[in-house]
Parts: C-alpha cells; structure tokens; sequence
C-alpha cells in the first residue's frame, strides 16, 4: 500500500575555488572547486546509504567554470535532492550536508555555500483509504506491499483538500517516471479492479 507521498528538498550548493592553469600549478598549491565537489558529491551519497534504506540522495545537476580542458576549475554549482517520509530525516540531512561542506571546505581551501530554496513537506495518506485500497486488493486476491512514493504527484495536492490515496501496479525492472517504463495489460487492468473496489468500498456500494 502506499502510505503517502515523500519528503522532498533541493539545495544548491557552490564551491568557490581558484582557477588556475592546469600545467604549471602544483597539486599542493591548488584550490580546485571541482575535486572539492567530488568530495561533497561523494559524501551525498553515504548520507543515504548510512541513513536507512528509503532515505535517496541524488546530484542531478552540476555546472562548473570556466569549463575548460587545461584550466582548474574555480567554482562548481551543483543540486541535492533529498527525499525522505520522516521530516526530521530530511532536517537532519540537510544539517549533515551543512557539515560536510563546512569540513571539505576547510580541508581543501574552497570556499562553500549551500542553498536550500524549495522543500515539499511528507504527506501521508487518508487510514481509511488505504484499507479501502487493501481490502480491494485482498477481495481480488491480489498480492501487496507498503510503501511511500518517492517521486510527487497530484495526489499530494489532492490529500489538501480531501482523503487520498494512490495505487501502484507493478512496472518491469522497477522503471518508474521515465521511458522505459512498462506495465502489463494484465497489471493494469488489476490496477483499475483494485480502484473500482476501493471506491465502492469508500462509497458503501455492493
């Protein structure tokens, strides 16, 4: 059953450093922006895997100056994604973050910042309409599992104004929110069965 949507924040981070050119300029004398945000990035990632194994940390976005083959890198800017159902998870990542740039910073002479501009708060879903989803399921002899929606969606917003719920059916590969995602005609159709269940459920009809 999916108990409701995630928590998400996204926050950039920028590493000042000092460009430089690539020939002349000794390792030890370098204040590279880049090999700093591989550190950073690096670190993202165990944020994650040391938190739990729902919490997500994703860098989908980097740009860096001057950009050029032979030329040190003298400021990177990059995203996190942190995602996570537990509101004081996703606090607490956010302060790790804020740590973790703090300590590469020192270590490698960058200067870092990090802005967090947009934050999109868990929204559990309505008890009774998952067990309206879970007694469709069962009713159908269809297998189910619990979880929270990592990506958003318009139930959300929904979940604002009244009870909600969602229903997911099963997608090859586990493929979700891109291209390559494939249901069955099978799946889908038990989707829909489970949905039709559900509500007749939640408006007392059969």
């Amino acid at each position: 059953m999916v108990g409701g949507i995630v928590g998400i924040t996204w926050i950039e981070v920028t590493l000042e450093g000092q460009a430089d050119h690539a020939g002349p300029s000794p390792m030890r004398l370098r204040r590279d922006a880049l090999a700093a945000a591989a550190r950073v990035i690096s670190g993202v990632e165990r944020l994650a895997l040391e938190q739990d194994e729902t919490a997500v940390a994703t860098v989908g976005r980097l740009s860096l100056e001057p950009n050029i083959i032979n030329t040190i890198p003298g400021r990177v800017v990059f995203s996190v994604d942190f995602r996570h159902s537990d509101p004081a998870v996703l606090e607490a990542q956010v302060s790790h973050l804020e740590s973790l740039v703090a300590d590469v910073s020192a270590q490698t002479g960058v200067t870092g910042t990090i802005r967090r501009f947009w934050t999109s708060e868990p929204t559990p879903f309505a008890p009774d309409v998952i067990a309206a989803i879970r007694s469709a399921a069962s009713d159908l002899g269809i297998p189910t599992g619990d979880l929270w929606s990592g990506a958003g969606h318009d139930a959300k917003y929904l979940a604002d104004v009244c009870p909600s719920g969602m229903i997911f059916v099963r997608s090859q590969g586990g493929l979700s929110h891109c291209e390559a995602e494939f249901s069955t005609e099978e799946d889908v159709e038990a989707g829909a069965n489970v949905l039709l269940g559900a509500a007749m459920g939640l408006a007392d009809i059969g």
